[in-house]
């Protein structure tokens, strides 16, 4: 009975959140965000502003080294929502996990995960 009002009830159980860093001389400066729900869907936000890589390309997002999503560039923008609910795989992330926009070979910016 409690999963399937939990599936009706959906309720945040937890929300880790990276403070994006500039890295390697490109400014900028954003969030990753993650929440995790009682039905155990996770939705990630991506949002980074100041980003020097050309408008239409895209950015890779690295959690713990693994290549999770891409992001697309957009008004030196970029912004992308993402969840498992539509069948993405998105991991969970522990505290101290590093997320980092990669674009081709080199990291645009890095953070690190922390309970918000």
């Amino acid at each position: 009975m409690f999963k399937m009002l939990s599936k009706v009830f959906k309720v945040r159980k937890s929300e880790m959140e990276a403070k994006l860093q500039p890295m390697n001389g490109h400014p900028g400066w954003g969030e990753v965000e993650l929440l995790e729900y009682s039905d155990g869907s996770i939705k990630m936000e991506i949002e980074y502003k100041g980003a020097t890589v050309a408008d239409g390309e895209t950015v890779d997002v690295l959690i713990s080294g693994e290549n999770v999503a891409f992001a697309r560039v957009a008004n030196g923008r970029v912004r992308e929502w993402l969840t498992s609910e539509t069948g993405t795989e998105l991991p969970r992330v522990e505290m101290g996990d590093v997320v980092e926009l990669v674009a081709g070979d080199e990291t645009v910016a890095r953070g690190t995960f922390h309970p918000d």
